[in-house]
Order: C-alpha cells, then structure tokens, then sequence
C-alpha cells in the first residue's frame, strides 16, 4: 500500500472505499500520520478489501482515479495478452527446481539484447561471492554467519 503525498490520492482512496471519515481521522491527516499508524489503517483497509472481489476494489479504485494495479498470480501474469504479445514468457532450468517459467526483460535493446543463462539464485546463494568481493575476509564472513547476520 503506497501512503501516497498527494492528499487527492488519499482523499480519492477514502472516497473508493467508502470510508470518507478516514479523511478527518487525524492518525491518517497527512503522509508522516498515516506512515506512523500505518498497522492501524493497514487493519482497515484489509477489512474493507475483504468485502468485494479484487476486480470491484480494482473498478472503484480506477473510477476515483487512484493509482492501483493488480497483484496477478503467476497463472495471470503469464496469462496477460502483453506479457504474451511481447514474448515475455520463458523457461530456464534450475538446479534444484528443475525448469522454472519466469518473465523476461520488457526492454528491448537492439545492440545489446538481453540473454538468459542463468535461473534465479536462491536465498544466500551468492552472499560469500558478493562479501568477497565487496572486500570482507572469510573471518569476517563466518563470525557474521555465527551470529545471524548472514
């Protein structure tokens, strides 16, 4: 949930929603408040947003112009005639996954196309590489790992 600084952006949310009291409510006045009771109207809006099916939120939300899009599951995403139209779906081969669907790069760069050999890492895969190469000695590495902190 973007708390967004334009108050015609929260305003028109509370509109959406139908919870225009919202506007007045003084936890949610400004950015900083709503950022600051940000638990408090996550519970609200979870509340509201359980009521309707995503595409009625999706409908009310784009009819009081707030910014808003989808969270689409994989079989949606690859499912979206851009995402098809622009070739964006494409497997690669995992090493404990096996083959995997991903979406690829939506830019295309003439000279330098985009290529895919690798599958994505998994958690941690490259963290020694990457401390290595950001200077940090095995010692350091493993005393980090020791306590948690990698």
């Amino acid at each position: 949930m973007h708390l967004s600084s334009p108050p015609k952006f929260w305003q028109a949310l509370t509109r959406a929603i139908g919870r225009p009291e919202l506007e007045r409510d003084l936890r949610f006045r400004d950015r900083a408040a709503r950022r600051e009771h940000y638990d408090e109207l996550r519970v609200i809006l979870a509340d509201v947003f359980a009521t309707e099916a995503r595409a009625e939120w999706l409908r009310r939300l784009r009819e009081q112009d707030v910014p808003c899009a989808p969270l689409n599951t994989l079989a949606e995403v690859f499912a979206d005639p851009e995402v098809q139209r622009l070739g964006l779906e494409i497997e690669l081969t995992h090493p404990t996954m096996g083959d995997v669907r991903l979406t690829g790069n939506p830019v295309g760069l003439e000279r330098t196309p985009v290529s895919y050999r690798l599958a994505p890492p998994t958690l941690g895969e490259h963290t020694e590489e990457v401390l290595t190469g950001l200077g940090y000695d095995s010692e350091t590495q493993a005393r980090w790992h020791k306590d948690g902190v990698i």
